[in-house]
């Protein structure tokens, strides 16, 4: 099981595998497309900025291209937290 990382001001966590920070522009389908923002990726899941708020235990389609690299990315994805401003997990 994956150590808990705190800082000095953060909270526990609760992610099992390193998250690396990212920026790329994100294209997210549920009825229609909504662009976003990828904040951070692992193997096991990602954080996104959506621009409509999208609600938990949706399955989302997405695709976006890898930072520096001509690699698309697409998959799908189910909703496992979303906050008043869109930003899911």
């Amino acid at each position: 099981m994956a150590t808990p990382e705190v800082g000095i001001g953060q909270t526990t966590n609760r992610r099992r595998g390193l998250r690396t920070p990212v920026k790329p522009l994100v294209y997210l389908t549920k009825t229609t497309d909504t662009p976003g923002f990828l904040l951070n990726l692992s193997e096991k899941g990602m954080a996104i900025q959506a621009m409509e708020i999208l609600q938990q235990g949706w399955r989302i389609e997405f695709q976006f291209s890898l930072p520096k690299t001509k690699v698309e990315i697409s998959g799908s994805a189910d909703v496992m937290w979303s906050d008043s401003t869109g930003r899911q997990d």
